[in-house]
């Protein structure tokens, strides 16, 4: 199954690395899939020095907590909290 389009190559590599991470877990976590092999586009994943990625499974995924408490992302997102009456939901840009 082909999931990422060219799209993928445009992510910096924080937003890659949860991609990639996020899809090879979840797809992983069926008892009927082994592993995952990554096809952007019409091209197999391939490392920072050309070489293929290839099949990845759940135990080749490591995200330490000290990486990720060591990392920071600025951004902006929306939430949608209740309102003063609570009967609607304003938006709060954060």
């Amino acid at each position: 199954m082909n999931f990422l389009n060219e799209a993928y190559g445009q992510m910096n590599s924080l937003e890659e690395l949860i991609a990639r991470s996020s899809l090879v877990l979840s797809l992983t976590s069926f008892d009927m899939i082994s592993s995952v092999e990554i096809v952007v586009g019409k091209e197999v994943l391939i490392d920072q020095m050309g070489n293929r990625i290839g099949r990845m499974r759940s135990e080749d995924i490591y995200l330490s907590m000290y990486a990720s408490a060591n990392t920071t992302v600025d951004t902006q997102f929306t939430i949608y909290c209740p309102a003063d009456n609570r009967r609607y939901l304003k938006r709060k840009k954060k």
